[in-house]
């Protein structure tokens, strides 16, 4: 992706409009398929759950992942062999035997999370931002994404009134710009005389220019008594 991305920079300025538009598509393949609308209503009906019916799926889905995990994911089916070797005889369905994992674990060896029957070329490639430490590579399968997209429309759109199929907007953030750049992505035009519109130029400008680009003092209006 960072390969990708150095591309993008490159191109001019109608390309990359092309080229965005161009992966909204591929991202929307990717976030939507035909069972989308089913699993909205599925975990809106979730809301209206007992205690108890949560409490039934909780342990149903825990003991699924826990199965899975310890089977077929190469970093705890490795741990855990290791741990039969040295007489351990925990129960590995039970959520209290598995150790917390840290973070480090997963940032040398992100491949060792993926499950066997997982194709690392038909998954989505997630790399968090690193806000609280170091980056992380994270694959999603296409049911992992869709199911995640599908709760997001069920909790964030639905409770709102409204669905991606009507209009409507969401602040968010998504690098367009190299991040070493230190201009703007599009460039204002110079006056007669200017260099660059930009304030980092300001110091080349002509006096002439800055003292049409400044405030006088002085130059207000007159205060009436």
């Amino acid at each position: 992706m960072p390969g990708l991305l150095d591309v993008y920079h490159r191109l001019p300025y109608p390309a990359k409009v092309l080229a965005a538009g161009a992966r909204g598509l591929f991202l929307n393949r990717w976030r939507y398929d035909e069972h989308s609308e089913s699993l909205v209503s599925e975990f809106l009906s979730h809301e209206r759950w007992s205690n108890e019916q949560w409490g039934r799926w909780q342990e149903e889905r825990i003991a699924f992942v826990l199965e899975r995990a310890a089977r077929r994911v190469p970093f705890y089916r490795d741990q855990w062999a290791k741990r039969r070797r040295l007489g351990d005889r925990a129960a590995a369905d039970m959520l209290e035997n598995w150790p917390v994992l840290a973070k480090e674990a997963l940032r040398r060896h992100p491949r060792a999370f993926l499950a066997d029957d997982c194709n690392p070329k038909a998954m989505f490639v997630e790399h968090t931002s690193g806000t609280t430490g170091t980056p992380l590579h994270v694959w999603l399968g296409r049911k992992t994404v869709v199911a995640w997209f599908a709760l997001f429309e069920a909790r964030a759109r639905r409770w709102h009134g409204v669905s991606r199929n009507d209009r409507w907007a969401i602040l968010g953030g998504q690098l367009v710009a190299a991040a070493g750049r230190d201009r703007p992505p599009h460039r204002f035009l110079p006056r007669s005389g200017e260099r660059d519109a930009h304030p980092r130029q300001a110091g080349k400008l002509s006096p002439a220019s800055r003292d049409r680009r400044s405030p006088r003092r002085g130059s207000g209006r007159p205060r009436r008594r």
